[in-house]
């Protein structure tokens, strides 16, 4: 009887104590779902980028309108950074 008792205390607890650690768990959270953007036609997102170009014409005096070369000349280039939403 007493070994009984005993049995059933011990099982008693154990049940309590797996009860209470399985309340705690807490089930892992998705934070970037991968299909969330599947079925829809447009989708949102940036683009970043970086560039470096010479945004200034300059015209020369002597230019002719007949000639069939034109020469680039670029001084300084500006550095630019560019950031969009696509």
């Amino acid at each position: 009887m007493v070994l009984a008792r005993r049995f059933l205390t011990t099982l008693t607890i154990i049940v309590i104590y797996q009860g209470l650690a399985l309340a705690q768990y807490k089930p892992p959270q998705v934070l970037n779902d991968p299909n969330y953007d599947h079925d829809k036609l447009l989708r949102f997102g940036f683009s970043l980028g970086a560039n470096f170009m010479d945004f200034r014409v300059n015209t020369n005096k002597n230019f002719d309108e007949n000639t069939d070369r034109l020469f680039a000349d670029i001084s300084n280039l500006i550095p630019g950074f560019n950031v969009n939403v696509v």
